[in-house]
């Protein structure tokens, strides 16, 4: 009574939303490093999280059928990342007149 288990080498189970909501935030990352994806980008890296999250300890048929009734949630997710992005320009360095503006004015 009151004892806690702990099995070591367990695989841990995500869950198809869980693993969705990873990869989105994978796409934002790529945002906030200035690439745009597209929807085809968008959808490989959701996937791809979501097949990672749930092999995780699960049989081939387990996967199946969790994959199937995760598969509109994770096309929503897709086109709502790929519409939503807000891609950061790291490109953008302030132009000479801008470093000019900024600078005291000298007296003569």
């Amino acid at each position: 009574p009151g004892r806690v288990t702990v099995t070591f080498g367990a695989p841990l189970r995500a869950s198809g939303p869980d693993s969705i909501d990873v990869g989105v935030e994978r796409t934002r990352r790529f945002n906030a490093a200035g690439r745009r994806l597209s929807l085809n980008d968008v959808r490989i890296v959701i996937l791809s999280q979501l097949l990672v999250g749930l092999s995780a300890g699960r049989s081939a048929d387990e996967v199946c059928i969790e994959l199937d009734g995760v598969l509109v949630l994770a096309d929503r997710a897709t086109k709502a990342a790929w519409r939503d992005q807000e891609v950061q320009d790291t490109s953008i360095r302030p132009s000479s007149c801008d470093v000019q503006k900024a600078l005291p004015l000298e007296a003569s």
